[in-house]
C-alpha cells in the first residue's frame, strides 16, 4: 500500500511536470480547484480555446463548490450578466457573498454593490456598508470608493463628510482614479475637511496619471486660473482671454470666495462686466454676497447683472433685500431707478435717478473713476430723453463726459447718447429701434404688429416728439424681394411718445422653399413727414437680417455672450399634421389599425400608435445619430420638418420625435415631446379606453423605430422619463415636457406656407 502511495505520489508529480514543461492542464477536480477556475478564465475569454461561456460557467461552479472564492465571484459575474447561463441577480449576489465569505475583497465589494442597487437582493445600504468595510479593510479601493460615497450622502450609515474623504483618498492611494477627483473636490470646497488647494492639486494631479478624465479636467482648470491670474494682473490686459481662462475653472477649482481666491474673482467680474458676459458677473456677485459684507464693494453688482440678463422681477427682489443692509447705496438707487424706467414710469424713474445722483455725490470714491455716479447719471439722462426735456439732457452728456473720460468703455454708450440727443435736437423728432437680426423662415409667420404676441414683432419703434408743437409723421418697412411695404402713419402731440410693432408680410408670390441657405437681406426703414412742397425725410437706413431657411429651428435666444433663454416653444411651428405626405402615410398605417380606423381618444391609444409605428418600421424609417442636437451649440438649429423625413426615410432623435407629434396629432391624440440634456422622445396622453387610472402619459423611443417591437420603446421611454425628468430637472431646465396641443392654443403653429 506504501509502495502504491508513492506510484500515486510519483505519477502526480509527473504529470504535474509533464504540465510544466509542454503546456498541459493541470487537471480539474475537486482537489484542484484553482485550475478549474483558470481553465473556465480560458473558455470565457477565448484565450487558447473556441469561447464557450456556458463551459466556462460549469468550471466556474465546479471551483466554488470547492470553495475557490474567484471561481465563485466569475461565476457570479455570468450569473448577473446572462453569459451562458440565465440572468439570475439573486444567484449573482449570493455568489458574490460567498467570495466574500472565502476572503476576496472584491466579492465583498460587489455583494454590497447589490445591496446598494436592490439587484437580487431587497435595497439595504445598511448591510452594502457592512460589505464595503470588509472590501475596503482588504484594501479593495472600490469597496473604499462605495463606503465614502455612503458616508458622504448618509445612506445605510451616519453622514460623515470627514470619513468621506478619508475613504475617497484611501482608495485614491489604491489606485482608483475616481476616487482622486472626489476626494479633490472635497478639499477643494472644504465639504468635511479643511479647505486645501493644493493637497486637492496634487490628488487631481494623481487622478490624472490613473487616466480619470475628472482629474485631468480639473488638473487643467488649476493651470487655467493660474494663466488667467497672471494675464488679469497685466497692465493691459486681455479681458477676453482672462474669461476665457478663468471661466469656469475658477467655479470649479476655486468655487469658494474667500481672501485665497479673491483676486482671481474679482479679476474675472471686472472682464465679464466689459466683455459682456453677464451670468458670469452675476454669479460672482451673489459668491460676494454669500462670502460676506467685507467682500462687496458695490451690492447694486447682482441686480445690475439680473438686469442685463433681462431677468426684471429677481433683479427687483435682490435690489429690495440687498437694500436692507445697505439703505445708502446709489447703485441699488440706480437699480431702482432704472427698474422704473423699464416699465415705461419715466417720472419715477427721474426721481430716483435724481436721489441715486445725490447718494453717490454724497460718498464719492477716495480716488480712482466714480461709477456709481456715472451710473446715475445715464439712468436720469435717460428719463430726461423720454420725457424730451432736452436741454437737461444735454447737461448730463456732458457731466458724463467728464466722468466717462476715466472709464473708456463707457464711450460707446455716451457716444449713442449723444447722437440720439443730436437727432432730437435737428428734426425735432427721436426714432428709436430694435429688431431681430436673425429671422428663420419657420417661425416669420409667429411675427406680430403687437408686443404681447409670442414671437413678438420683426421690428420695435419709438416715436418721441421734442417739438413745441404736433408732429404728423409716417413710417416704411420691407424687405426688398421678401416683403410687402408696411406702412404707418402715427400723430404725435408736443412731449408725446408712440410705440409702434411693425412686421410686414411676406410677398405673395416668395417661395419659401428657394431659400435653402443663411444669407443676408436688407431690411429698408424710412420715416417722413408730409409738408406743403412734399414729403420730407426725416430717416432712411439699411439694416442687415440674416434671414434662415425655413427648416432652421429657434431652439434659444441669445441674452448675453454667457447665457440664452431656450425657446423650444416654437418646436410646436414644426408639427404639420395636414400635409399630404403625413395624410398618405396615416392612410397606410390605418390598414394597420384596430378595424382599419384610427378614432384618436375616442378608442384605445396605444394600438393605434403602434400602427404608426409598424408602418414606419416596414418602411425602413432609420435613426440617424446627430450629436449636435440640443448640445448648446447654437440659438438655431437645421431641423427637417415631417414631410421631408417621412422622405429621406431617416431621422436623428428630434427629427422623430417631431415626426410622431405630427402623426400623433393627425389621428386625434394629444402629444406629449421631452426634452432631456441631448435627447427627446415623444409622448401622449391616453384615452379613457387606456384604463390608466391617473391619466399618466405613454412615452415613446422614437430613436428604436428601425429594428426594435414597439413595447420595447415604450418601456425604454418610460424608462428614462422615470431618470431624467425628476422635479429637480424640471426646474433647473434640464428638462423640458412641452404640451403640443397646448402651445398651438397659444399661438404657436406651423407656417401655412
Amino acid at each position: 500500500m506504501r509502495r502504491h502511495g508513492r506510484r500515486a505520489a510519483g505519477a502526480a508529480l509527473l504529470a504535474s511536470l509533464t504540465s510544466l514543461a509542454f503546456g498541459q492542464e493541470a487537471p480539474c477536480d475537486a482537489a484542484h480547484a484553482s485550475a478549474c477556475r483558470d481553465l473556465g478564465i480560458k473558455y470565457e475569454t477565448g484565450k487558447g480555446v473556441a469561447r464557450d461561456a456556458a463551459r466556462a460557467a460549469e468550471l466556474y461552479r465546479q471551483a466554488c463548490e470547492a470553495q475557490d472564492a474567484l471561481g465563485c465571484f466569475r461565476l457570479g459575474l455570468l450569473y448577473e450578466a446572462g453569459n451562458g447561463v440565465g440572468e439570475d441577480l439573486a444567484r449573482a449576489a449570493s455568489l458574490y457573498e460567498q467570495a466574500c465569505q472565502g476572503g476576496l475583497a472584491q466579492g465583498c465589494a460587489y455583494t454590497g454593490d447589490m445591496y446598494v442597487r436592490g439587484a437580487g437582493v431587497a435595497a439595504d445600504p445598511g448591510k452594502a456598508a457592512a460589505f464595503y468595510v470588509k472590501a475596503c479593510d482588504a484594501n479593495n479601493a472600490g469597496g473604499c470608493h462605495q463606503l465614502a460615497a455612503l458616508y458622504e450622502e448618509g445612506q445605510g450609515v451616519e453622514k460623515d463628510l470627514a470619513r468621506a474623504a478619508a475613504l475617497y483618498e484611501k482608495a485614491c492611494q489604491g489606485g482608483l482614479g475616481a476616487s482622486c477627483s472626489s476626494a479633490g473636490e472635497m478639499f477643494t470646497s472644504g465639504a468635511g475637511v479643511p479647505q486645501d488647494l493644493a493637497r486637492a492639486a496634487t490628488l487631481y494631479t494623481k487622478g490624472c496619471e490613473k487616466k480619470d478624465h475628472v482629474s485631468c479636467e480639473r488638473a487643467g482648470q488649476n493651470t487655467s486660473v493660474a494663466e488667467g491670474l497672471a494675464e488679469g494682473r497685466k497692465a493691459k490686459a486681455s479681458c477676453a482671454k482672462v474669461v476665457k481662462l478663468l471661466r469656469p475653472a475658477l467655479f470649479a477649482v476655486r468655487p469658494v470666495l474667500n481672501d485665497e481666491s479673491l483676486e482671481a474673482y474679482e479679476s474675472l467680474e471686472r472682464c465679464a462686466w466689459q466683455e459682456g458676459f453677464f451670468q458670469t458677473a452675476a454669479i460672482v456677485a451673489a459668491k460676494k454676497i454669500v462670502a460676506g459684507d467685507r467682500y462687496v464693494k458695490s451690492p447694486g453688482d447682482l441686480p445690475r447683472a439680473l438686469m442685463r440678463l433681462g431677468s426684471f422681477q429677481d433683479a427687483d427682489e435682490a435690489r429690495i433685500e440687498l437694500q436692507k443692509d445697505h439703505p445708502r447705496d446709489p447703485d441699488l438707487k440706480t437699480v431702482e431707478a432704472w427698474l422704473a424706467c423699464q416699465k415705461g414710469d419715466y417720472p419715477s424713474c427721474l426721481d430716483l435717478s435724481n436721489e441715486a445722483v445725490a447718494l453717490a455725490l454724497a460718498s464719492p470714491p477716495a480716488a480712482g473713476p466714480h461709477a456709481p455716479e456715472l451710473r446715475a447719471r445715464f439712468v436720469r439722462a435717460h428719463a430726461y430723453f423720454f420725457l424730451t426735456q432736452l436741454p437737461e439732457v444735454k447737461t448730463e452728456i456732458a457731466a458724463l463726459d467728464a466722468l466717462a473720460r476715466k472709464l473708456p468703455s463707457e464711450q460707446a454708450r455716451l457716444s449713442q447718447l449723444r447722437k440720439d440727443a443730436a437727432f432730437a435736437e435737428k428734426w425735432g423728432v427721436s426714432a428709436l429701434w430694435s429688431y431681430q437680426e436673425q429671422v428663420s423662415l419657420g417661425t416669420y409667420h409667429l411675427f406680430k404688429n403687437e408686443p404681447d404676441a409670442h414671437g413678438g414683432s420683426l421690428f420695435s419703434l419709438t416715436l418721441l416728439n421734442f417739438s413745441q408743437g404736433d408732429r404728423e409723421l409716417r413710417f416704411e418697412l420691407r424687405i426688398p424681394g421678401l416683403t410687402e411695404t408696411i406702412t404707418e402713419s402715427a400723430f404725435l402731440q408736443k412731449a408725446e411718445m408712440k410705440k409702434l410693432e411693425l412686421t410686414p408680410p411676406l410677398r405673395l408670390d416668395f417661395d419659401t422653399r428657394r431659400v435653402t441657405e443663411p444669407r443676408q437681406v436688407q431690411l429698408e426703414l424710412r420715416l417722413t413727414e408730409p409738408s406743403a412742397s412734399g414729403s420730407i425725410v426725416i430717416l432712411e437706413r439699411s439694416l442687415k437680417v440674416n434671414l434662415l431657411p425655413r427648416n432652421y429651428l429657434p431652439l434659444a435666444r441669445k441674452v448675453a455672450q454667457d447665457s440664452e433663454r431656450r425657446t423650444y416653444e416654437n418646436i410646436a411651428a414644426w408639427i404639420t399634421p395636414n400635409t399630404a405626405a403625413v395624410e398618405k402615410l396615416i392612410t397606410a398605417a390605418k390598414a394597420r389599425a384596430p378595424r382599419a380606423t384610427f378614432a384618436g381618444e375616442q378608442a384605445e391609444t396605444r394600438p393605434q400608435v403602434k400602427a404608426i409605428w409598424d408602418e414606419l418600421q416596414a418602411r425602413g424609417m432609420s435613426y440617424v445619430m446627430d450629436p449636435s442636437v440640443l448640445a448648446g451649440e447654437g440659438a438655431y438649429q437645421r431641423i427637417r420638418l415631417p414631410d421631408d423625413v417621412l422622405e429621406t426615410g431617416n431621422a436623428q432623435c428630434l427629427e422623430g420625435s417631431i415626426l410622431f407629434a405630427t402623426l400623433l396629432e393627425a389621428i386625434g391624440l394629444r402629444p406629449l415631446l421631452v426634452m432631456v440634456p441631448g435627447h427627446a422622445f415623444v409622448g401622449w396622453y391616453p384615452s379613457e379606453k387606456d384604463g390608466v387610472e391617473d391619466g399618466s402619459p405613454f412615452f415613446l423611443e422614437t430613436t428604436m423605430v428601425h429594428d426594435k417591437p414597439f413595447d420595447d420603446a415604450l418601456k425604454a421611454a418610460a424608462k428614462t422619463y422615470r431618470e431624467d425628468v425628476t422635479p429637480s430637472n424640471l426646474k433647473s431646465g434640464e428638462a423640458v415636457v412641452l404640451d403640443l396641443s397646448v402651445l398651438q392654443r397659444q399661438g404657436i403653429y406651423a407656417s401655412p406656407r
